[in-house]
């Protein structure tokens, strides 16, 4: 599945600067696969596990998704993203769909971003494939609320074609 930008078409120095992003994890968020069984009760299937921790796979395609497919601009004066976890399961206490939903925290501002997509099958195979799509739908709902909070930051006057000159010459 390849995402595609939500962002505004903007010249690349007009894009937010970011300075990363970081991801945690509450402990219903485990290595092996998450079901839900109702709305109060999860299980584990410790025969299927992903190969790392999720947060660190769901950082890494975090910062795909925001510096390369987005275009974001690295910054080290900019305070950052964290993603904090809440779920990343299949849900089957009803309709089957794999859910996901972060707390996203940037700076002073806060939001819940919540992605689902269907669940085909209640395979594990089918899990991961409809919680990748989960991520993507996330994710497409993470950009627009950090463009929706950002203020274009031009790289600097030098780059932009239609700065003055600092010496005051024309």
């Amino acid at each position: 599945m390849v995402a595609t930008p939500v962002t505004p078409p903007v010249d690349a120095v007009d894009r937010p600067a970011l300075s990363g992003a970081s991801v945690s994890a509450n402990a219903s968020v485990q290595r092996a696969l998450t079901w839900r069984l109702s709305p109060v009760e999860i299980t584990f299937d410790e025969t299927a596990l992903w190969v790392e921790e999720p947060a660190k796979l769901v950082r890494r395609a975090l910062e795909q998704r925001l510096f390369e497919i987005e275009g974001f601009r690295g910054s080290p004066e900019d305070n950052g993203l964290h993603l904090w976890m809440e779920s990343l399961e299949g849900d089957i206490s009803g309709a089957a769909q794999a859910r996901v939903a972060f707390r996203a925290v940037r700076g002073e501002r806060e939001a819940r971003i919540e992605g689902s997509a269907p669940l085909t099958t209640r395979t594990s195979e089918a899990l991961v494939f409809a919680l990748g799509a989960a991520l993507d739908n996330a994710f497409d709902e993470l950009a627009a609320w950090i463009w929706s909070h950002a203020e274009p930051v031009p790289s600097s006057a030098s780059d932009r074609s239609d700065a003055a000159p600092s010496d005051g010459s024309e």
